[in-house]
């Protein structure tokens, strides 16, 4: 796929999470009942009593109190505050609060202090988990700054066995009051971050920091905007990232999952004497273990491969309604459970859904293009226990929908006998580009000859063992990825800041609020130019959804079937469109535009030439400016999510 020249970009722009941290445990002391913090998250924060939170419904509006750390202020320029503070953070919480619902709390929100050396005293006393040794000057939640009216009091026990002998340093403060959760807002330029100049970057990370002792529901949390990387990013992208991570401080996390909770408020996973599910090994450390009705491991042993079928091991998700809405997604009724991400080391493994079913899902650990919250997300949250989801808000995800049990649960080799798309088989040429599978974007075939390694037997898709899609997590399957041309541009649709400029968009495209990526059959030419056979265009549906409209510059071209081909004749472009083989996703994100029909003309329909890509796998595009400069440089471009 690469010719001259080119090489295969990774923009990196992780984040990082609390997912999958490791962990050190002290076995609990008979005596001392002293136990040793687990992570970074305060567990068990004693706000109100268990037998108080399981009779209330949930059926409140979700309440997020926002708090700015010190950092947003001093370490920002004026520009990306306001961005920050009237825009993404003010849109994020309005849309989790119209999503969620949880049994309230109706207490003020008081969190606990830090600890000297991470260890506590278990049980509390006057709801204040105490120090064993001394509290922390400052207390932290991720990368912010607590503030103290925010604290319950100090209460230390100097390494006592007995928790009569310890002594209150301060008072405690008021706490925030009217809320379930707060979120504290931070913008420091930690080693997460990167260095924002196309090396690895990061936009933003996330984490809780404490969970409440009734039902063990996260109460604070972090989400901190990396500042080196608000210069390169959209807003979209970056509240998109927003969400992808205040995601995993809500319930998708390895360090979340063991505490989940059944409709009732029951756990999901045994407790001990103290509450706390069982701790096991985890790559040289301790973490708490989930039961295998949240996350069961399961041996696929008819996944097909080049050579023939081999046993592939995964994870499954198998919570009541997560499996209902994966089912209905796929068209899988005996699916036995919704594969989680299996590789990309900590961090990305088990914390996000399977890249290779998934595609551009908010929640996998990569997206290259147009991040959709499908109702599998939701139904997530809801089956923590937690929450009770609007799922009004769930996105269609064209992405393996109706695709079938093989798809979800075997190989995309496997799948490649009954159908390609969302997949591909074939290195593209610099004419051979193609659009998503959700026409988001302009995209590019990312499967290439030779990896550089030789693949595990069990992506082995290929008679050559090097060959294979780009990316690990997507089980190297190759598909049409994001394109990023060698101006900085890439070929999200949606994406404003990509619009070409007048002098060079010779074919009237036009990128931002209301465009989506177009094929064309025979590609579009005009005076000095011509399409690489596909492009972004505006356009728009009617009431019903039944027909959609295709904008060249002003000029609308009618869809009145899925699959139709559109003839284009106007101010000298000519070519042909291909009409989207299903209205629902596009439409669902339609905006209206005013139209202008097409022209009469006597001129011939253009015909496919035999020096044209025209099939659906080989044959999607984006311009050319014109003949001298020949096809611009570009390669796949990927947003990294940790």
């Amino acid at each position: 796929m690469n010719g001259p020249g080119q090489s295969y970009f990774l923009s990196l722009l992780f984040c990082v999470l609390c997912c999958s941290q490791l962990y050190a445990f002290d076995d609990i002391q008979n005596t001392a009942s002293h136990i040793q913090q687990i992570g970074k998250i305060k567990h068990r924060v004693p706000l109100e009593e268990h037998h108080h939170m399981v009779k209330r419904e949930a059926n409140q509006a979700f309440r997020l109190s926002i708090h700015y750390d010190n950092s947003v202020e001093t370490g920002l320029p004026e520009g990306t505050r306001t961005t920050i503070k009237n825009m993404i953070v003010p849109q994020l919480k309005t849309f989790l609060e119209s999503l969620l619902m949880v049994r309230p709390l109706n207490v003020p929100i008081l969190l606990d202090r830090d600890c000297v050396g991470g260890t506590f005293v278990f049980p509390s006393i006057n709801s204040t988990l105490p120090c064993a040794s001394t509290c922390k000057a400052t207390t932290m939640c991720g990368q912010a700054v607590v503030p103290m009216e925010h604290l319950k009091q100090c209460i230390e026990c100097k390494n006592s066995t007995q928790t009569t002998d310890c002594q209150s340093i301060d008072e405690e403060g008021d706490g925030i009051e009217d809320a379930d959760m707060i979120l504290y807002v931070s913008a420091v330029n930690t080693s997460p971050c990167g260095t924002g100049s196309g090396g690895p970057s990061t936009i933003a990370f996330a984490s809780s920091c404490q969970m409440e002792s009734a039902l063990d529901r996260p109460i604070a949390g972090n989400v901190n905007f990396c500042p080196n990387i608000f210069a390169t990013e959209s807003a979209g992208n970056i509240f998109a990232t927003a969400k992808h991570e205040v995601f995993h401080a809500l319930a998708f996390s390895t360090s979340l999952y063991p505490f989940w909770r059944d409709e009732q408020g029951e756990p999901r996973t045994e407790r001990n004497e103290f509450g706390f599910p069982p701790n096991v090994s985890d790559n040289g450390g301790r973490r708490f273990d989930w039961s295998n009705t949240t996350i069961m491991e399961f041996n696929y042993t008819d996944w097909e491969v080049f050579s023939g079928t081999v046993t592939h091991t995964v994870n499954l998700m198998v919570t009541p309604k997560v499996l209902e809405h994966g089912r209905r997604h796929f068209g899988c009724s005996t699916l036995k459970g919704i594969e989680m991400e299996n590789q990309g080391g900590p961090g990305t493994e088990l914390s996000h859904w399977e890249k290779r079913i998934f595609g551009n899902e908010i929640m996998t650990g990569v997206i290259d293009f147009g991040p959709v919250l499908s109702n599998v997300t939701l139904a997530l949250l809801e089956d923590s226990g937690w929450y009770r989801v609007n799922f009004s808000h769930g996105e269609f995800l064209e992405w393996g929908y109706g695709a079938g049990c093989t798809f979800a649960s075997n190989s995309c080799f496997a799948y490649n006998r009954q159908s390609l798309s969302p997949f591909c088989n074939v290195p593209q040429a610099n004419n051979e580009l193609n659009c998503s599978v959700d026409r988001v974007s302009i995209s590019i075939c990312n499967l290439k000859t030779d990896l550089g390694l030789s693949l595990p037997q069990e992506y082995r898709y290929f008679n050559n063992s090097r060959s294979g899609g780009q990316l690990e997590i997507a089980d190297y399957c190759p598909y049409q990825a994001n394109v990023r041309f060698d101006n900085g541009r890439t070929g999200d649709c949606s994406n404003a800041t990509n619009q070409l400029p007048a002098g060079s968009n010779a074919f009237g495209e036009r990128y931002g609020e209301g465009a989506a990526c177009f094929t064309q059959p025979v590609p579009l030419t005009a005076p000095l130019s011509r399409s690489l056979g596909a492009g972004c265009f505006r356009y728009t549906c009617n009431a019903d959804n039944t027909k959609l409209a295709v904008f060249v510059n002003s000029v609308s071209y009618t869809c009145d079937q899925p699959g139709n081909v559109l003839n284009v004749m106007n101010d000298g472009i000519v070519g042909t469109i291909q009409c989207p083989s299903s209205f629902e996703g596009l439409c669902q994100k339609s905006i209206d535009f005013p139209t202008t029909s097409p022209p009469t003309s006597s001129s011939p329909t253009p015909t496919p030439s035999s020096t044209t890509a025209s099939t659906p796998s080989s044959g999607v595009a984006i311009n050319f400016m014109k003949f001298l400069l020949l096809v611009p440089l570009f390669t796949a471009f990927l947003v990294v999510f940790g």
